[in-house]
């Protein structure tokens, strides 16, 4: 698996360049649209799945090898005031997904208990990897609750202070994805890579 959430906007999403739709009004989580894209494996044995999995893989952003990998974004707007200021009552966010699994090719060849335990395989590596997604979902709803608090009664806060806090928790997701995978193992310790001839 590896660590996902690589990439984070970290700029003010104007609301002339985010379309309505594309904005999370649920104050409890960031809906999180997701796209899933895949990569072929082949190979007639486990072992030789293995191997495909291990070279075809995509890499995290540190160049390791994983056998899936997600990216999330996390982006925020708001209405500025004009004087360096934010309505900290304004604050929208969207957040997207993309995960990328393998893909056995050439199905029809492969014997049924090959087949099966292929498929255990991706659905316990999916499950991981929307682990990952479920602590965008969750926490980029921190940026809204933190702004706002910090404003208090007033409502106003610069713009510098509200980009310091949306930034501070992107960087706290990033380390809870971390600490998942470290805890997983990548995933180990939930069977995702619990294919054995």
């Amino acid at each position: 698996m590896g660590r996902r959430i690589v990439t984070a906007l970290g700029f003010i999403v104007l609301v002339l360049l985010v379309g309505e739709d594309t904005i999370a009004r649920d104050v409890e989580r960031c809906e999180v649209p997701i796209t899933f894209t895949s990569y072929d494996v082949s190979g007639d044995t486990f072992e030789e799945l293995y191997a495909a999995l291990r070279q075809r893989g995509p890499k995290d952003d540190t160049g390791n090898a994983r056998y899936a990998y997600t990216r999330w974004k996390v982006a925020w707007r708001w209405k500025s005031m004009g004087d360096g200021t934010i309505d900290a009552n304004s604050v929208d966010l969207a957040c997207s997904a993309s995960v990328h699994l393998p893909r056995l090719v050439n199905r029809d060849h492969h014997a049924p208990a090959l087949l099966a335990q292929w498929d255990a395989f991706v659905e316990r590596t999916r499950k991981h990897e929307l682990n990952h997604i479920e602590h965008v979902r969750r926490g980029a709803p921190r940026i809204t609750q933190m702004i706002q608090e910090r404003a208090g009664d007033k409502g106003i806060l610069s713009s510098k202070q509200a980009k310091a806090i949306a930034r501070t928790v992107v960087a706290d997701l990033h380390a809870m994805d971390r600490a998942y995978d470290m805890r997983t193992n990548h995933g180990k310790t939930e069977g995702t890579w619990a294919i054995t001839g």
